[in-house]
Order: structure tokens, then sequence, then C-alpha cells
């Protein structure tokens, strides 16, 4: 399954869904024929026991015969119950597995790639059709997440059925309900982890900010209003705070719960409810402090004044983590879900705004994933950065050529 194309691979898992609700239809209907073979065959062994009690014998023979004709067609009922069972388990097999193919694919590669074009932008890169492609990315992510629940709703309901039918002492209804429930597991994981997903920051704020200085920044649900997710957000809220780099690289590796990280300066209007499009905007919002910063090492060398000036700007890294207030959704529980914007820093004087476009490039030359904050050790695309550093600065677009570009 791995080599099939995206296309075939919706088109499976939305094909997968639909055999599966009919095999689910099937198996209501087969499980409601057979408890009703066994409520007959109850009936007629009570009439047997009462004719037997009677001493009617004389009697006994048309109510025996249909008690093994029930028998025999209760039986063969239940070996089809069984088959189709078989089939609905490999079917939610096979639609989990096409769930989590695709879902890796829409967040390992689409989502990272539109997060690395956005990444890049901050320093002007040119990234055209950002919304539409984003607007794409959010359709991925509203099909898979409609046809995990439908999925999981099969299952669910499937698992049910079993344990609430005859209670038929075989091998085959525990190993049934036990592969049901695995199912089960496996497609709330990725739901989860799907939606904590679809929680970005579509437009990131500046990589430098400055304290008193509005910035603009929004994130967005990209799982929008499928599984009826938008009347569980009426109540919610987006809050969103500033925290140390450190805490950042913690809190990316699950090392750290969002609710023990602290602020580590002040955001004026941090609340924001979450619009009927599942987006949450932050437009006049200040830093209005920071915490203090640690004083350069004293080993600093102090005649050379751009170091020192890029250390008092730099020596601490940031991050934005948003959070939206836990909601529930269906019986699966509260979602609990934050996401980080890009490190940035942080200026708190004019003297600083010099370096603005220098600490600009430092940042966009980190890897992207939050948890890999520290510079790293080499750089595939450095010679791409500097030309687009070069032309912005000219304001043309004139190309870095030669040994320019192969010495960096």
């Amino acid at each position: 399954m791995s080599h099939c194309s995206v296309d075939e691979l919706r088109t499976s898992l939305a094909n997968a869904t639909k055999e599966t609700h009919s095999l689910w239809e099937e198996n209501k209907d087969l499980q409601g024929r057979f408890v009703n073979d066994l409520n007959e065959i109850s009936r007629i062994q009570q009439a047997i026991t009462q004719l037997e009690r009677e001493n009617r014998q004389d009697q006994l023979q048309h109510p025996r015969h249909s008690m093994t004709e029930m028998q025999r067609r209760a039986s063969q009922l239940y070996s089809v119950l069984t088959t189709k069972r078989e089939e609905i388990v490999k079917k939610l097999n096979d639609g989990t597995n096409f769930v989590a193919l695709l879902q890796n694919q829409l967040i390992s590669d689409r989502l990272f790639d539109w997060k690395n074009r956005q990444k890049l932008a901050q320093v002007g890169v040119p990234f055209e059709n950002r919304d539409a492609m984003l607007d794409e990315i959010q359709m991925e992510f509203e099909f898979l997440a409609e046809q995990n629940w439908q999925l999981h709703m099969f299952a669910s309901w499937t698992l049910d059925l079993l344990t609430r039918g005859p209670q038929i002492n075989d091998s085959h209804a525990h190993s049934t309900a036990a592969n049901l429930t695995t199912l089960a597991d496996q497609l709330t994981k990725l739901l989860f982890m799907l939606i904590s997903q679809s929680f970005v920051v579509s437009i990131q704020p500046e990589p430098v900010l400055k304290t008193q200085h509005k910035f603009i920044t929004e994130v967005r649900l990209l799982i929008g209003d499928k599984l009826g997710i938008r009347q569980h957000l009426v109540n919610t809220h987006v809050t969103v705070k500033i925290i140390a780099e450190e805490e950042a690289k913690l809190l990316s590796a699950t090392q750290m719960n969002h609710k023990d990280i602290k602020s580590v300066g002040s955001i004026s209007n941090d609340y924001e409810k979450m619009t009927m499009d599942e987006r949450g905007s932050y437009g006049s919002e200040k830093l209005t402090r920071i915490a203090h910063r640690k004083p350069p090492p004293k080993g600093a060398v102090a005649d050379m004044k751009m170091c020192v000036n890029v250390q008092a700007a730099t020596d601490q890294k940031y991050a934005l983590l948003f959070h939206i207030s836990p909601f529930q959704l269906g019986n699966l529980g509260k979602f609990d879900v934050w996401t980080l914007s890009l490190p940035l820093m942080v200026t708190v004087h004019g003297s600083q705004d010099v370096m603005h476009k220098v600490l600009s490039y430092g940042i966009v030359l980190l890897p992207l994933c939050p948890v890999h904050l520290a510079q790293p050790i080499s750089l595939l695309w450095r010679g791409r950065i500097l030309h687009m550093s070069f032309s912005t600065s000219l304001r043309c677009s004139p190309a870095l050529v030669g040994n320019y570009l192969s010495q960096t």
C-alpha cells in the first residue's frame, strides 16, 4: 500500500469506509435474525418441556422436528454471521491502515512543506498561494477526520452489537471483540494526533518582536467543522503566552506538559474567542514585558561591538504558545490542543533595531521543528537564503553567482 499514490489511497479509504458501512448493516441484520431464531428455539424448547411434563408423547414429534430444523438454521446463520464479522474486522483494519498512511503523508510531507515555506517567507522567499495551499491541506484534514470518525463508529457499533448479543462460548467471538477494541483504540489515537496537528499558526508573528509594539498573528484549526466540532467550540477560547526556548524544546519533545509552562513575559489581550471558521486572530496585541535576560558571559569580548550587540539581542530565544481551552468530542473525551509559533527573539530598545535583519536570518536558518531550536551543524540551503538577502537589500533581482555562493 505504501507505493500507492495519494489519490489511490484516498479512493481506497473512501471505498473501505463504504464497504464497512455495508458490512455493518449486514452484521446487524444477521445478528437480529440469529437472535430471533434463538428466541424461537427457546420458545419451542419450553413447549417440548411442557408436553414432556404432561406426558403427552403423541404431541412431541412435531415440536422436536421444528426444534431440529431451527437449530440447523441457527447454526448456518451463525456461521454466516461469523464470516461477516471476520470481513468487517478485515475491512476496518484496511481502512485504519489507509488512514495511517494518508495521515503520515499529510502531516509529514504536505503540512511540513507548507510550514517550511512559511518560515522561508519570513526572509522574503516568495510563497505564492499560501492561503490556497493551506485551504487544500484543510480539506485533506477534514476528509481524514470524517473517514476516521465513521470507521471508529462502525468499530464501536460492531463491538457493542457483539457484546450485547447472545454470548456464544466460542473463541471466535472473543478474538473478534479483542480485534475490534484494538482497531477502535488505534483510530482514536490517530484522530487525537490529527486534531492536535490540525492546530497551526496560519499567520506567524514577526521573527523579532519589540516590546510595547503591536504584532499580528493567527491560528487555525484545520479540522474545520467536521465531526460537528463547531458546536463544541462555542464556549472555547485561545490564549497565547511567550515562553522560553528551553521549555519549548521540552514541550515539543513531550517531556513537559503545557500546563506547567510559565510565561516569561506579558502580552496584552492574550485571550481570543474561536470564530465560526475555527480561527483565532490577534491584531492589536502587544508584548508589554519580557523577563530580564542574563548578562553576557564574563569572557565576552567587550571591544567587539557587533558581537556585543548580537549577544544583547539574541541571548534568549522564545516561542509563542497558543492553547485552545479543552473541548469535548463525542465519547472520546476532552481534546487539549496547543501549538507553537516559529522561534522568535525580542528587542527591548531602539538601539537593537539595526539587528532585526541579522536576527531574522539567524532564526530562519534554524530547523523547522521547535524541538530543534539549537543552531544546526550544517545548512543545505544557506546559499539560497543569502541570495534572497542580497536581492531584498538592493530591492532588485541580481543573482549571486560563482564563488560568492560557493563560499556559503
